[in-house]
């Protein structure tokens, strides 16, 4: 096995200016695999023994509870080192960071210079390969055309085309049972294969593959390649079908427009049928830590789409057939599911319970984008402490926007210029004015909608509208531009109290 110590010795890491900064004991730790990620919640998807490589932007804006958390994860999952690149995102390691890494015993490295990923990742996957096969990198032959391959990144397919390749024969992989996995050609020959290799991983049978050449034991060099180079990278690869769909998803929100991760077939991998279909993710956040595993029973027992634990939420992709076409009727079966779902649940997880849907879709990369948006949603559905009733990621766009783009003392400012008279006045005592007007504006400054949803006469509501008319000038309420303002300004005031309510 490769040790760390080694892997710091390799040209291609040395190029990188490796600095140890803490846990120096590590050194003589094995490394099984070589990772790069910004994913912040990569934890549960790793399996032990690997070095992590990131440039640090999953850590950007995160709380030192927060990343002491991210560090304590890696420890847990028994990750050999974590090395971060110094100079892209950080010029410095966050203070946290190099703290928790020594309080926990992770072995934290720097890279002073810049060397892409991609070249360490290909030279250590190698040399890892190369001692397991017992295979020297400067060796011709299969052997060593899989080794570049494995290292370079493969696939199961690719793994199976490389041999065909090299075979100048029709090459499948079949799994335990018999069942054809992957082929090299749509049809396969009749007839036995004339070589044929066994895959296992730890001595578990995982299938075989089968050359079919025109004579026995023709290809037994590339079978026995093959199967070995796949026996690899399945191992690299088994994990239970929730992180896998787990890392793919998260990966999906990140990265939605890279065509091999927001493709059909890593889609169906994870469980997902788009022919015919329309997606739509639906986020539930709020929750306790006690309520988990509840939610996620109850989740399961209604078969309201794929579920998906992400830590501080759960992701639901909703899934109908495509006929039904109209956004109404879409709605009303989505709300009647998730109605009928959390009258299911306890009273104080109702309460407690956030829900926001994002828009339907009905192709890979737009449900990335869509679920990254309903996820930024969800953060401020809880902000405002909405009620377990659904809510959309459309309906609070401009929440999202003040909450992410704009300066806070910009947005205090704001606030304060529109309306402020009117949050001093209610300060010195009259009838929550503020309320009054929100409740206005969202009902499309209806009065008769306002005063139902106020619970007060008709009489009443002209009386405040009439103060706040009086505070804020005469033409606030008529003019269109001026209700504009203080509808965004009024989306910035409850963003404002809520947060302060929470923190």
């Amino acid at each position: 096995m490769l040790t760390l110590a080694e892997l710091l010795r390799m040209p291609q890491v040395e190029r990188a200016r490796p600095l140890v900064v803490a846990g120096e004991e590590g050194l003589a730790r094995s490394v099984r695999w070589v990772h790069t990620s910004e994913i912040f919640e990569i934890g549960p998807l790793l399996q032990g023994g690997e070095v992590l490589l990131t440039t640090g932007l999953g850590l950007v804006g995160r709380r030192p509870s927060e990343i002491a958390t991210y560090v304590s994860n890696l420890v847990d999952r028994n990750v050999t080192a974590l090395v971060v690149e110094i100079g892209r995102t950080f010029s410095t390691l966050p203070p946290t960071l190099l703290s928790n890494s020594t309080k926990y015993g992770l072995t934290l490295i720097e890279l002073h210079q810049i060397v892409p990923f991609v070249e360490i990742t290909e030279a250590t996957h190698r040399e890892i390969i190369s001692r397991e096969q017992g295979t020297k990198p400067s060796q011709s032959g299969p052997n060593n055309l899989f080794l570049e391959h494995l290292a370079s990144g493969a696939t199961i397919r690719s793994i199976i085309e490389l041999a065909n390749r090299i075979s100048g024969e029709v090459v499948s992989y079949v799994d335990s049972a018999g069942e054809v996995v992957v082929a090299s050609a749509e049809e396969i020959p009749t007839g036995p294969p004339s070589t044929s290799t066994e895959v296992s991983i730890n001595g578990r049978l995982r299938g075989a593959i089968n050359i079919f050449g025109s004579k026995k034991n023709s290809h037994q060099a590339v079978g026995v390649a093959t199967a070995q180079s796949l026996a690899v990278l399945l191992s690299r690869s088994d994990m239970p079908v929730a992180l896998v769909r787990r890392e793919w998803l998260l990966s999906l929100i990140a990265s939605p427009d890279d065509p091999e991760i927001a493709s059909d077939i890593r889609a169906k991998a994870a469980g997902l049928e788009l022919v015919g279909n329309t997606l739509q993710p639906v986020i539930f956040s709020g929750f306790s830590i006690n309520d988990r595993s509840p939610l996620l029973a109850s989740l399961a027992s209604s078969r309201v789409g794929l579920v998906i634990d992400l830590d501080d939420c759960l992701a639901v992709i909703s899934i109908t057939p495509r006929e039904r076409t109209k956004e109404r009727a879409r709605r009303e079966l989505l709300e009647a599911t998730l109605n009928s779902l959390t009258t299911s649940l306890d009273i104080s997880l109702r309460q407690r319970l956030r829900i926001t849907a994002g828009d339907p879709v009905t192709d890979i990369s737009s449900l990335g984008r869509n679920m990254r948006t309903a996820r930024s949603a969800s953060r401020i559905n809880e902000l405002l402490g909405n009620s377990a009733s659904i809510r959309y990621a459309s309906e609070l766009g401009a929440h999202q926007l003040l909450a992410n783009s704009v300066p806070d003392r910009t947005l205090e400012l704001f606030v304060d210029e529109q309306i402020g008279a009117l949050i001093d006045a209610d300060a010195r005592g009259s009838r929550d004015l503020v309320g009054t007007l929100e409740a206005l504006a969202r009902a499309g400054f209806s009065k008769t909608i306002a005063s139902e949803a106020l619970g007060i006469r008709r009489q009443t509501l002209h009386n405040r509208l009439g103060k706040i008319s009086e505070v804020l000038g005469p033409t606030a309420l008529e003019d269109s531009e001026r209700r504009f303002s203080l509808q965004v300004a009024l989306v910035a005031w409850r963003l404002r109290i809520s947060a302060a309510a929470r923190g």
